[in-house]
C-alpha cells in the first residue's frame, strides 16, 4: 500500500502537492505496489475496483539499457496505456543496477553515475507529461545498495540523475529516497546533500509490528527534518510509498494481520 500525504505531520489538513490535482482528498493519494508490465486478466480492474488511484512499479535500467546507450521502453508504455484506460498514475522507481557500467546492485563509479543519469532522463522524457512520479531507487540504506548501503553513493548518483532529469525535463517530478522504515540519518544524509530543494516529495516506507498509530512521532520528527534542508516557507510532501503487514513476519500471525491492517485502513483516512 502506498499514500501520498502532504500535511504538516502526514496527518490533518491535506493540502495538494504539485503532483496531485487540485483539490485532492486521501484517496487520490492511495496505491499499490506491483510487480508486472502486462497484466493478467482481471489484475487492473482489480486495482481500479478496489479504490487505487496508484501503482508503484519499479522500473529496471538494466532491463531497459541492455546495450550501451540503447533504451528500450516499450513493456512501460503498455503498463501506462493500460493504467490510462483506468484512470490510474504511475510511481516509476528508477532502480538497480547494470552490469554493463557496475559490477554489483549500486551505482559506485563515476562512469555508472553518469550512464544512470543519462538512462534516467532519456526515461523521464520519453514519458513526460504523463503524470508519472519518478522514484530514484528503491531501498538504498538496506539490501538494495551493495554490497552495503553507502549515503554518500547514493546522493552522489540521486545528484547526478536529478540534474539530468531537471535539465532534460524540468516539469517533471522526482521523489526519494524511498527508505526501509523511516532511516531519519540517512534521509538527513540527503537533505544535506542539497536533494530535498530539487526533490517534489520525500519518500519512506514506514514498516513496523506496532500499530500504525506508532509512525506519528516519527512522521513529526521527519517533518521537523524537511523543514530544516528546505527553503523557507516551502512545505515538503512526504509519501509512504510501502506500507504493509505480513503473516509472514517472525511473531506475527494472520490473526495480528488481521487486525492490524483495518487499522492501518482507518490510519490512512485520518492522515
Amino acid at each position: 500500500m502506498l499514500l501520498l500525504c502532504a500535511g504538516a505531520l502526514c496527518s490533518g489538513s491535506l493540502a495538494a502537492p504539485p503532483f496531485l490535482s487540485a483539490g485532492a482528498s486521501v484517496p487520490d493519494g492511495l496505491g499499490v505496489n506491483i510487480h508486472f508490465t502486462d497484466s493478467r486478466a482481471g489484475e487492473m480492474e482489480m486495482i481500479a475496483a478496489a479504490g487505487m488511484r496508484w501503482i508503484r512499479m519499479d522500473f529496471g535500467w538494466e532491463a531497459t539499457e541492455r546495450e550501451k546507450g540503447r533504451y528500450d521502453f516499450t513493456a512501460y508504455e503498455r503498463l501506462l496505456t493500460a493504467l490510462d484506460r483506468f484512470g490510474m498514475r504511475a510511481i516509476f522507481i528508477l532502480d538497480y543496477g547494470n552490469r554493463l557500467y557496475e559490477k554489483e546492485r549500486s551505482v559506485r563509479t563515476e562512469e555508472g553515475r553518469q550512464a544512470y543519469a543519462r538512462w534516467a532522463a532519456a526515461a523521464v522524457a520519453h514519458f513526460a507529461h504523463r503524470g508519472v512520479l519518478w522514484e530514484l531507487w528503491n531501498e538504498p540504506n538496506g539490501g538494495f545498495w551493495a554490497p552495503k548501503a553507502n549515503v554518500e553513493e547514493y546522493a552522489a548518483m540521486a545528484l547526478a540523475a536529478t540534474h539530468a532529469i531537471h535539465e532534460a525535463e524540468p516539469e517533471e517530478a522526482i521523489i526519494g529516497p524511498a527508505t526501509s522504515l523511516i532511516d531519519l540519518p540517512f534521509v538527513e544524509a540527503c537533505g544535506k546533500a542539497g536533494l530535498f530543494n530539487l526533490w517534489a516529495a520525500i519518500s519512506v516506507h514506514p514498516y513496523r509490528q506496532e500499530g500504525p498509530e506508532t509512525v506519528v512521532e516519527e512522521y513529526q520528527k521527519l517533518r521537523r527534518l524537511a523543514t530544516r534542508y528546505t527553503k523557507p516557507g516551502r512545505t515538503m510532501p512526504i509519501i509512504s510509498g510501502e506500507w504493509g503487514y505480513s503473516s509472514g513476519w517472525k511473531n506475527f500471525d494472520a490473526a495480528k494481520q488481521g487486525k492490524m491492517l483495518p487499522a492501518r485502513m482507518a490510519d490512512q483516512h485520518r492522515e
